[in-house]
């Protein structure tokens, strides 16, 4: 099975490098953006199209249902990571967000983000061991399209093959790719059911393809 993860067009938040508020629309440049993924994609020949249930997401499906005649289909596994409301809205460079990451990163699977104040780590791994159960349903021959943020997609190619915390260099590394994931660009992986036992069914055949993308 090949799945094409499609980070959303363009919000405000991204133009402004700031933490999503929970549910924010395309600005002007990021529904010209899924315009230009969508006239990609049909290449692809695509035969299911699933989107987190978050705005961004969903106005970015609607772009590809129309070229591709596919109807999308919601799954909150593919959601963005949920941040506590005291950084929402703040800059990626202040010093609080900073240390928040730091925080976020260290307590792995503990919940001290947790109680409605946003998802811990271990949280978020469980939820990318989820989606891949989502797409593991899936008839092996297909190629899905999945319209996700950035922070899920990098987590979710960091753990294709581990549900274990990554180093704090390997964490260093997947958020400078957060940061320069291009919104409406397409992450290839691969799930063979096929796979020697042993080894593992999931693979990254490319990141950031983003010779689409509007700039």
């Amino acid at each position: 099975m090949d799945i094409y993860f499609i980070r959303h067009g363009q919000t405000e938040g991204n133009r402004l490098h700031r933490h999503q508020f929970s549910d924010t629309p395309l600005n002007e440049r990021g529904h010209r953006q899924a315009a230009a993924v969508a006239d990609l994609v049909p290449a692809y020949a695509p035969t299911h199209l699933l989107t987190s249930t978050l705005t961004r997401a969903q106005e970015t499906a609607a772009a590809i249902a129309a070229t591709t005649k596919l109807t999308p289909v919601e799954y909150e596994q593919f959601i963005e990571i949920q941040r506590p409301p005291h950084i929402q809205g703040m800059h990626y460079a202040h010093p609080k967000s900073a240390w928040y990451l730091i925080r976020w990163f260290l307590t792995g699977r503990t919940a001290f983000l947790n109680n409605g104040r946003g998802e811990s780590y271990g949280a978020l791994i469980a939820r990318i061991e989820a989606a891949k159960r989502v797409l593991e349903t899936l008839p092996p021959d297909e190629r899905v399209l999945v319209v996700s943020p950035s922070v899920f997609i990098n987590f979710f190619v960091a753990h294709i093959c581990s549900d274990k915390p990554i180093s704090f260099f390997g964490a260093f590394l997947r958020f400078t790719k957060i940061l320069n994931l291009d919104n409406s660009s397409v992450s290839h992986v691969r799930y063979n059911p096929a796979a020697l036992q042993g080894t593992c069914a999931w693979e990254v055949v490319s990141f950031d393809n983003d010779a689409h993308v509007v700039k």
